[in-house]
């Protein structure tokens, strides 16, 4: 699996974990991935995640959630950072 995020014009984070329902941390943006667990990846636009091929894997699931920091028109200061809508990718 490929994840790419584009349309960023400040420091691109990734975010990798269990999802979670929408949690809103300003009026423009909500966290799908769950943060205590989350991997985080400073400086990625673009994740290549094999999934290898073991039966435990079956009907777990994956959230993604990109992130720029420093990008207007998403949080206001002191946060200014925009997140994407979280992907939530089940392996079947």
């Amino acid at each position: 699996m490929t994840y790419d995020v584009q349309g960023g014009t400040g420091v691109p984070y990734l975010f990798i974990g269990i999802p979670i329902a929408a949690v809103a941390i300003c009026p423009a943006c909500s966290v799908g991935v769950y943060p205590d667990h989350a991997v985080i990846l400073p400086g990625l636009s673009t994740f290549d995640l094999p999934i290898p091929c073991m039966p435990f894997l079956l009907g777990q699931s994956i959230a993604v959630q990109g992130a720029s920091v420093g990008m207007a028109g998403g949080c206001p200061a002191p946060l200014t950072l925009t997140l994407s809508n979280t992907v939530v990718t089940t392996v079947q």
